[in-house]
């Protein structure tokens, strides 16, 4: 009686524990990089929700003040973030083209840039209008709608293709090998804006 008692209360072995052990260091590395592309993807997502927002707020002040805002970033290297702001454009509503305490602002996840010369681009068939070159700077004009400058004219709605504006920010996450994908933001000749994920090959709201 008391062998069978002492017996079922001796625990595991040293090698059940290693073998344990071994199993979750192996399912741990496994996990990691799925955990670390869904994490990347978050910080993504948060990033182009706070440009969207950012660019919704521009527009707003645009219409409100009767005068052209433009948006623009700046980069810390030491934090590795990206700052996105808007204010009014210096060529016609004297702003200062730097940014300012009371700049509206949001910044961005850590790693997050955007991506003014991306590997991939999204068609123009799913996006619905052929957008400006990635580098160029988001301007809305007093009545709220995109606009680019031309040399010596007003901030204007048709570019010098004769397309109407819009534009689309790709965003990428550097400090990962590319796996979490990418993230958009639109502006809609109409001034509508959305962001979009891409998946694999596919682009989707």
């Amino acid at each position: 009686m008391c062998k069978k008692t002492c017996r079922n209360q001796q625990g595991f072995t040293l090698t059940e524990l290693l073998v344990a052990v071994a199993i979750l260091v192996v399912i741990t590395a496994l996990a990691a990089p799925t955990v670390w592309t869904a994490v990347s993807r978050f910080r993504l997502r948060g990033t182009a929700d706070s440009i969207a927002g950012l660019l919704a707020r521009g527009r707003a002040l645009a219409v409100q003040r009767n005068c052209t805002y433009v948006a623009r970033n700046t980069y810390n290297s030491t934090q590795d973030q990206e700052t996105y702001y808007i204010e009014p454009d210096l060529a016609y509503c004297g702003g200062d083209s730097s940014l300012s305490a009371q700049d509206p602002q949001a910044v961005g996840a850590k790693g997050v840039r955007v991506v003014t010369t991306p590997t991939t681009t999204i068609s123009t068939t799913v996006l619905g209008f052929q957008p400006q070159p990635a580098n160029t700077l988001p301007r809305f004009n007093s009545r709220g709608l995109p606009c680019v400058k031309l040399a010596g004219s007003a901030c204007v709605t048709i570019d010098a293709s004769n397309r109407p504006v819009g534009f689309f920010y790709y965003l990428q996450d550097t400090r990962t090998s590319g796996s979490a994908g990418m993230v958009g933001v639109s502006v809609s000749p109409a001034g509508r804006i959305k962001v979009w994920s891409k998946s694999g090959s596919q682009w989707m709201k």
